[in-house]
């Protein structure tokens, strides 16, 4: 089934702080690198949420949607929010390979978040080392995956191999299957690392003379685990420029938390609200005393992303 008939991806409130803060980190390299006219090529499905975000947060206008799914493709055409965005038919690796071999776009930097809600496997790993070796320069890409520990096999040994497999030598067959095991989001934290690793060496394997520089590793969960990862494949010129931002104390986007947002209601937000920001943790006494009751770790995750934090009503005629 269409990940599109499963989800709405607009109303999962850890992923729209995700999503926030994702154009918030690209916004600041479109800024800090000066990008010229870049293109922004991602899987818009029937809801275009990322791409209304390119368009209103970047002042992105050429935009490309992806979507293989038939029926999916007629209603990507249909919900299509802006002219400039093209709907291309097909799997996301041949589309961006035509792309690229086009004369419209590659000569441009890209904007690729490919948004996957299914594991990382060898059809999103193509994809990785495609893109790695053949975006343009200053291209950003970006990738979002189901890092749920059983996607990968069950023992820790199993897992270790299966990443190897997908990734290869950037983990060892040495290293300890315990680093594999998924106590406190250890396994999700150290996939997310393998595939950074791997973008990093590809970039130098394939003669990229800027290199990859890691610039987004994220953890969400609206329900089973996802991370999302990405970096800049900048201009030997940019690659100084690049570290310097990625590497700044305001760079937020690189981070081991867990973005896991409570439920709140409209009412319960707007009371929230009205106690940030605050240099001081909001706690718990605070809360209640507001008139309802949360746990500390769901305080501190609205205090944390509240500024991304989305607001959803139903509105009847």
């Amino acid at each position: 089934m269409p990940s599109f008939e499963k989800v709405n991806y607009s109303l999962r409130p850890s992923k729209s702080i995700q999503r926030g803060l994702v154009f918030e980190g690209l916004r600041a390299i479109k800024e800090r690198l000066a990008l010229a006219d870049p293109v922004y090529i991602g899987l818009g499905s029937v809801w275009f949420s990322d791409f209304l975000m390119a368009h209103s947060a970047l002042d992105v206008w050429d935009m490309v949607s992806i979507e293989s799914d038939e029926i999916g493709f007629e209603r990507a055409k249909f919900n299509c929010p802006f002219a400039t965005v093209k709907v291309k038919k097909g799997e996301a690796g041949v589309v961006i390979q035509d792309l690229k071999n086009g004369a419209e776009y590659s000569q441009r930097p890209w904007m690729v978040w490919l948004d996957y809600d299914s594991e990382l496997d060898e059809s999103v790993c193509q994809d990785l080392a495609y893109l790695n070796r053949n975006a343009p320069e200053n291209s950003v890409i970006i990738f979002t995956f189901n890092a749920h520990e059983g996607n990968y096999g069950k023992p820790a040994a199993q897992r270790r191999s299966r990443v190897i497999e997908l990734l290869g030598r950037v983990v060892s067959e040495d290293e300890p299957p315990a680093s594999f095991k998924n106590k406190y989001g250890a396994f999700e934290k150290r996939l997310a690392k393998a595939v950074i690793d791997h973008m990093i060496s590809d970039a130098v394997k394939c003669g990229r003379e800027g290199g990859a520089v890691p610039a987004f590793n994220l953890r969400y969960k609206d329900g089973s685990p996802m991370v999302t990862v990405g970096g800049i494949l900048p201009s030997k010129q940019n690659r100084a420029a690049a570290e310097e931002l990625v590497k700044s104390e305001h760079w937020d986007y690189i981070s081991e938390a867990l973005i896991a947002a409570p439920n709140l209601t409209l009412l319960e937000v707007a009371h929230l609200q009205k106690l940030l920001p605050s240099s001081a943790p909001i706690t718990r006494q605070e809360v209640q005393t507001l008139g309802f009751d949360l746990s500390d770790e769901q305080v501190q995750s609205f205090q944390k992303y509240y500024k991304y934090f989305p607001l959803f009503a139903q509105i009847s005629a």
